[in-house]
């Protein structure tokens, strides 16, 4: 796509030039262009961008979900639920716990959790996009013999900016690992429908991290380095408990059951800014899995944030998703309210994430069960 695209911008350029005038000129523009996009074109046939940088956590975690397929003998089961999302999920949701929680019901079926610490929106997308892309023609002929649920995770600090941490992390093998030209369609049409033209202005900085990254990218500048040393790390699980709470969390109390719902009209706002872009997110994640036939389920983890518990109630009421998980009914708040159970404000230790988890899965065999799922 990105050949196609410079060649057309050459072309454009060199018919601005008056050869009468500046035919010397004209001559070194179009001699130094054609060596340019021949040089871009060998780079993108001979230094595959997915091979830039192995031990990103993104190809770690991706690794782990198509693994997790390969290495599985036996019938995936009736259904698949691939799990993303950011450290919510990843210190929440045990997807071990949880596939034998539907197995124990009686559910044939498999979890594959690929969610990541810190993952914004867009490198949820390179995650999703890697692990499809690892899949053989043997593994997505399975998944399309099951019913594959793709399990997404609402959290309204992400969903409010999908370039979260880019501009703070830039540069660094992570951030670089999804700010490709793979993802420049995405990446483009997200930062068009989620900032107004004063927002361009404010954020200045991004584009131009985001810029200059996307340009290391397409040259693929420490390229030979990274894969010559690359390829050392093992595959990384996207439940990653935390044992230990935060120093500075300290409540006063046990976590509220019941929490007010009703937004500002300023908070409301924002809360409605958001539906553009995320309606493209939904879209091209769907499209991802569009040849397995995945079913989109959301879902949200229990939090102590009363911002993301009014946005968790919004997002149910107003958009109405097909499928929600709330971890905020006060069913749920009360058997997470001890405030031993949370590593901070929006984490859970062990111990509360075996509750979340066993809430989820009755959730899910409950559905199953009334086929509503």
């Amino acid at each position: 796509m990105v050949v196609p695209i410079l060649g057309s911008v050459l072309l454009i350029l060199i018919a601005g030039l008056n050869p009468k005038r500046n035919p010397v000129l004209v001559r070194c523009f179009v001699y130094g262009s054609t060596v340019g996009l021949l040089w871009l074109i060998a780079i993108q046939l001979f230094a595959p961008l997915a091979l830039s940088f192995p031990d990103a956590a993104t190809s770690r975690v991706a690794k782990f979900g198509t693994e997790r397929i390969k290495a599985s003998e036996a019938s995936l089961g009736q259904y698949v639920f691939v799990i993303e999302g950011s450290s919510p999920t990843s210190r929440a949701v045990d997807g071990d716990l949880l596939e034998s929680q539907l197995r124990a019901a009686g559910i044939a079926a498999s979890v594959i959790q690929i969610a990541l610490d810190g993952a914004n929106h867009v490198e949820r997308l390179q995650i999703l996009r890697q692990f499809v892309q690892g899949l053989g023609a043997t593994e997505v002929e399975r998944l399309k013999q099951a019913r594959v649920i793709l399990c997404r995770e609402v959290e309204f600090n992400y969903d409010r900016d999908p370039f979260n941490k880019v501009e703070s992390n830039a540069f660094t093998d992570r951030t670089l690992s999804y700010i490709n030209v793979q993802n420049l369609p995405e990446i483009v049409r997200w930062f068009g429908l989620n900032s107004s033209w004063k927002g361009l202005i404010r954020k200045r900085g991004l584009i131009g991290s985001l810029a200059a990254m996307e340009t290391f990218n397409l040259f693929r500048v420490g390229y030979l380095e990274r894969i010559e040393n690359g390829s050392s790390l093992p595959p990384q699980n996207g439940f990653l408990p935390r044992e230990t709470r935060a120093e500075d969390f300290n409540p006063s109390g046990p976590l509220p059951v019941s929490i007010s719902v009703d937004s500002s009209k300023s908070e409301l706002k924002l809360f409605r800014s958001t539906v553009p872009w995320v309606a493209a997110r939904d879209a091209e994640y769907a499209s991802l899995f569009e040849k397995m036939g995945a079913t989109q389920f959301f879902f949200s983890v229990t939090t102590w944030h009363g911002s993301m518990t009014r946005y968790n109630a919004w997002l149910a009421q107003s958009t109405k998703p097909r499928y929600f998980f709330n971890g905020d009914t006060e069913a749920l708040r009360q058997s997470l309210a001890d405030p031993r159970l949370w590593a901070d404000e929006l984490h859970l230790r062990p111990a509360g994430a075996r509750i979340y988890t066993l809430a989820f899965a009755n959730y899910f065999i409950d559905a199953i069960r009334h086929h509503q799922i």
